[in-house]
């Protein structure tokens, strides 16, 4: 009889000591990775917090690891490879391999398995959320995966114009394909954290108006949570910046200290242009924004607004504008910028993004890389 109480009281508290080491506290959410031919021993998860980048390091015994983080419910967060021989080399830099997303589910484990071989395939499960966004990713990991390795493959055909209009076409249908099946999920599943993330992605890729009606379709706990308060208040302010509105009007010093004011220039058309020096797409779209400028200096009143990511930015940033031979109004967006956000004003969250703004004032383009758009509308104005 004694024999059985003890062994009963051991037993008692070995599944005590388990269940009090294995519960998650409710302001947290556990991530227990499991690996397959991953040679290094960590592995690292990003996610962003008041606009900045935020990281932790998750260390790997025998492929194997977990960690415990403390962000906000369904917080976004990032699985980002320390495998060198994932990323694809670009002259003196490298494209990193694409991350792995998920999502934060506070009091539950999240459970990550991935074969690197496979990356970033990977099989996800743990909260109503993961497992049903494991469920999409099932789908949309081997298409991303096709997706870098059409882009390793367009770096090395770099020369041979036929291969890289095959591998451009490839990747578009690609794209569109992975576009399909978020879109079925979001509309399959209002009520899920995860669609209004899927649904953010696309903020750029269509009219406001059009994705307001997308985000109101959305189940109302979703609108209102803190994700979609704050989608509600960037449409707010998108729609305040888009053709057919008034520019925002802004004061700031312009890179030699002088006052520069939107509504000093009625009368004139303004081109304001976002960038930034670590901005490749930006630095090696500036020929050709040189080019315009010669075209239409007498039109049009250049503006450059840079926004940097590293402190004390002015030296790097005026560097880059006499290395790309920028001549005209430039702004550093981060000087006096509690005061003044021409960024945040016109909800700039893409680079680089251009807009044109005709001689009322009103904004009559708004253009997010290409800018063959823009060049066509400038000829229809000008006759040039």
């Amino acid at each position: 009889m004694q024999t059985t109480i003890i062994f009963t009281l051991i037993s008692l508290s070995i599944f005590l000591f388990t269940w009090c080491t294995s519960r998650v506290p409710s302001d947290t959410c556990r991530i227990i990775l499991s690996t397959k031919n991953y040679p290094i021993d960590s592995i690292k998860v990003v996610w962003f917090k008041d606009k900045t980048i935020k990281e932790e390091i998750i260390h790997l015994k025998d492929g194997s690891g977990e960690i415990d983080i403390k962000v906000p419910e369904l917080t976004s967060l990032h699985l980002m490879s320390f495998d060198d021989s994932k990323s694809i080399a670009v002259g003196s830099g490298a494209f990193p391999a694409p991350a792995f997303p998920f999502f934060a589910e506070n009091g539950k484990q999240v459970r990550i398995c991935f074969d690197n071989d496979q990356w970033p395939e990977a099989a996800i499960s743990g909260g109503e959320e993961n497992t049903k966004y494991g469920s999409l990713w099932k789908e949309v990991g081997p298409l991303e995966r096709r997706r870098f390795e059409l882009l390793r493959s367009e770096v090395n055909a770099l020369g041979d114009q036929e291969k890289i209009t095959k591998i451009a076409k490839d990747y578009a249908e690609t794209q569109q394909k992975v576009q399909a099946l978020e879109e079925a999920f979001i509309i399959n599943n209002p009520s899920k954290g995860v669609s209004l993330w899927l649904l953010e992605k696309q903020f750029f890729a269509s009219p406001i108006t059009e994705f307001e009606k997308r985000f109101l379709s959305l189940a109302d706990a979703v609108r209102a949570s803190p994700k979609g308060k704050e989608i509600q208040q960037r449409i707010a302010v998108m729609k305040k910046a888009v053709p057919g509105q008034p520019a925002p009007d802004f004061v700031k010093k312009d890179k030699d200290g002088n006052t520069i004011s939107l509504s000093q220039l009625k009368g004139k058309y303004v081109l304001l242009d976002f960038w930034g020096t670590w901005c490749m797409p930006c630095r090696e779209g500036h020929p050709h924004l040189v080019e315009l400028h010669k075209k239409y200096n007498a039109d049009i009143e250049f503006i450059n607004v840079a926004q940097e990511r590293i402190a004390n930015p002015r030296k790097a940033w005026l560097a880059a504008i006499e290395k790309d031979k920028l001549t005209w109004t430039q702004i550093l967006n981060n000087e006096n910028e509690a005061q003044s956000n021409i960024v945040e004003l016109y909800n700039i969250e893409a680079f680089p993004t251009k807009i044109l703004i005709d001689k009322d004032g009103i904004i009559i383009g708004r253009y997010t890389a290409d800018t063959k758009k823009l060049d066509e509308k400038l000829k229809t104005i000008f006759n040039k």
